[in-house]
């Protein structure tokens, strides 16, 4: 080695590397390692962490939340509305107008004058005389002593517990009474006044 050049030194130095190169493969391989070889200029692509891994198994889904179904009303509760009468004698029930009602008045001066169209009241005290002057009125009164409709009082109906006497002078009027003999004078035309075909609770 004094003698050798520096030409033979390198030729030599390679020869050694490359057994050296081929062990040190060797050690690696029989060790189990591996070896990631990196391109100039590029960087390693992390793997995942524990905590990734476990975020990417998909989990076992909740059990289904049952339904609740909303409770029954209860079956012996009221109808909250009455079925309206119909046919030919529907306007002679009371309950007819039940949600038709404009005024509910009593009688304190035992007279009343209905003279405002296209209302229904109900008169819930005696009365000793109900004038009506307007179209279109539908009364129900429980007694009343003398009724008395106009002439401009037609289209009207008027339904009386119990009656004293009417005068009917309105044309398309009819008037019903469940109780007594009234006398009745009717001039309208196609006026009808009788006893209330229909029985009703009252």
């Amino acid at each position: 080695m004094k003698n050798a050049t520096p030409a033979r030194l390198v030729g030599r130095l390679r020869w050694l590397n490359v057994p050296l190169a081929l062990g040190l493969a060797a050690l690696l391989m029989l060790s189990g390692c591996s070896v990631d070889v990196i391109a100039p200029g590029q960087g390693a692509t992390p793997g995942p962490t524990d905590t990734q891994q476990a975020l990417a198994e998909p989990t076992e889904s909740a059990e289904p939340i049952e339904s609740v179904e909303p409770m029954s009303s209860d079956p012996a509760s009221p109808s909250p509305s009455v079925k309206k009468p119909t046919g030919p004698n529907a306007k002679a029930y009371r309950s007819y107008y039940a949600g038709e009602v404009d005024v509910t008045t009593g009688c304190p001066d035992g007279e009343i004058v209905i003279d405002q169209s296209m209302r229904t009241t109900v008169i819930t005290e005696a009365c000793e005389k109900v004038t009506v002057t307007a179209p279109f009125s539908n009364v129900l009164a429980q007694r009343v002593g003398k009724l008395v409709v106009t002439y401009t009082g037609s289209h009207s109906y008027f339904l009386v517990t119990e009656l004293g006497s009417a005068t009917i002078e309105a044309p398309f009027d009819h008037l019903y009474w469940d109780k007594g003999n009234p006398r009745v004078k009717v001039s309208g035309l196609n006026t009808v006044a009788k006893r209330n075909p229909v029985k009703e609770q009252q």
